[in-house]
């Protein structure tokens, strides 16, 4: 079975921000991986198209309370969750690895929730953080202090929390790149 990343992101990403997802998921099926998203528009739409059109599988999680279970077109497999926590389980559960792009609150509580099964030991999985959200991250690890700034040589690309399974990216699709490098061939960490 494919390995799959599920990629988190904003519903009303900027022009911008709308480029980068499409290249993740781009990178994403080149790599012969699956995509997982909530299915809908914005980042969702971009990832999923950009996997798409390079021949990987994508699969969007709908909730049925929002009233609409309709994909994008870009997704294959619509899984249809009752409400917005099941919907956050099986983004969890689908994940080999996650990615967190640039969003809102909704994107945030999926950062913290990762984030959170990573901290209670629920989950070993890699997640790899764009920059955009690197105050938050390092305001709430400063605080448990197991905030790691790397030597200067690597500080140009990555930072490492949580002792090297969650990484902010300051070159997110080099980022995903080596992450898709590190599912494919089980080997080391896709930033060590």
């Amino acid at each position: 079975m494919d390995k799959v990343i599920t990629v988190f992101g904003s519903a009303f990403p900027t022009e911008e921000e709308y480029k980068i997802a499409y290249k993740v998921g781009e990178k994403i099926g080149l790599k012969g991986l699956s995509l997982c998203n909530g299915g809908y528009f914005g980042t969702m739409e971009a990832t999923a198209r950009g996997c798409v059109e390079m021949g990987g599988k994508t699969i969007g999680v709908t909730v049925k309370e929002f009233g609409s279970t309709t994909p994008n077109s870009f997704i294959k497999e619509n899984i249809i969750a009752e409400n917005l926590f099941e919907r956050l389980k099986i983004l969890l559960e689908k994940g080999d690895a996650y990615v967190v792009l640039p969003g809102n609150t909704g994107t945030l509580v999926e950062l913290s929730l990762v984030w959170e099964y990573y901290n209670k030991g629920v989950s070993d999985k890699i997640i790899i953080v764009h920059h955009f959200w690197r105050d938050v991250v390092k305001s709430i690890e400063h605080k448990k202090e197991i905030f790691f700034d790397l030597p200067r040589e690597r500080d140009e690309f990555f930072e490492i929390v949580n002792s090297g399974k969650m990484f902010v990216v300051k070159d997110i699709l080099k980022g995903v790149n080596l992450l898709c490098d590190y599912l494919k061939k089980e080997g080391k960490y896709p930033l060590s």
